[in-house]
């Protein structure tokens, strides 16, 4: 079901969130933290209207 589909997502995510910055190494782990941080980023923005959501989890856009 999706909703462990986003468990799973951001369970991988959090193992490599350190790595997820805005200038990333150029080795896998980091491009897996920037993808998959992109992908999580995504699924919580449908939740940006709640009054818990954080802006530091508003998607980045990256160049």
């Amino acid at each position: 079901e999706r909703i462990e589909t986003n468990r799973v997502m951001v369970g991988e995510y959090v193992e490599v969130a350190d790595l997820d910055t805005d200038r990333p190494a150029e080795d896998f782990r980091s491009g897996r933290a920037v993808g998959l941080g992109f992908a999580v980023r995504q699924l919580a923005a449908e939740y940006a209207g709640h009054p818990d959501y954080q802006a530091r989890w508003l998607p980045r856009f990256i160049q």
